[in-house]
């Protein structure tokens, strides 16, 4: 059985209502958890709540009450650090993952750096990455396939919204991914994740227009998943 992962119930809401509860959902901390199926495949549906630390307390109760997870998705949306090249609705695959806001700079490491772990950038399971991709490619999504990076901010300030990809090469911005990648990498459960962009120039504006078709692209590439 595979986890797919998301922070709001509204980024949520398409994939509960296209498939089936298999019993009453569970609170775990903040984070809800509960089994589903569609058309036979049986999933763990879990909802952190929003931001770094919510998202951690989540994965961290998921890998110690299911620690036999077959493996993790992150689904939901993401701000453009790049509105100009990526546009809105353009889902963007994690390969690897940062923190833009974790720093100790001013004590020698670089931006982004994870004492425990020893580096800046938490890589995302070839496995997972792999049978995601083919989920894009058999949904003729038009994507992108990188690093996101992760911060504890909506940024609605265009001119700081590139500072994920100046720092990091990051494709997409959130407030979860890269906390949920850390705590799966100390548990050992393969994870990766596809973001899909909802705002990039207006993030006010654009972000609210765009949540329910961000919200339906992740129940298809979610279910394509779990069918292959």
């Amino acid at each position: 059985m595979y986890a797919l992962i998301l922070a709001m119930r509204k980024e949520a809401e398409a994939i509960i209502a296209a498939s089936v509860s298999l019993g009453a959902p569970t609170t775990h901390g903040e984070a809800i958890f509960e089994e589903r199926d569609f058309e036979g495949k049986k999933f763990l549906l879990v909802l952190t709540g929003i931001g770094k630390v919510f998202a951690s307390s989540g994965a961290t109760a998921l890998s110690l009450l299911y620690p036999n997870i077959e493996g993790a998705v992150n689904l939901g949306v993401s701000g453009s650090p790049l509105p100009k090249e990526i546009k809105i609705l353009t889902p963007i695959l994690a390969t690897s993952f940062s923190q833009h806001d974790l720093d100790t700079t001013a004590i020698g490491d670089p931006i982004g750096y994870i004492s425990e772990l020893k580096t800046s950038v938490v890589e995302a399971s070839p496995k997972i990455v792999d049978k995601l991709e083919k989920s894009l490619i058999s949904l003729k999504l038009d994507y992108k396939k990188g690093r996101i990076s992760s911060g504890d901010k909506f940024e609605g300030d265009p001119a700081l919204r590139s500072r994920p990809n100046a720092l990091f090469g990051s494709l997409a911005s959130d407030m979860e991914a890269a906390s949920l990648a850390t705590i799966f990498k100390v548990y050992n459960i393969p994870f990766s994740s596809v973001r899909v962009i909802s705002d990039g120039e207006n993030p006010a504006h654009e972000y609210e227009s765009n949540l329910a078709g961000a919200s339906k692209l992740c129940q298809q590439i979610g279910f394509s998943f779990l069918s292959l």
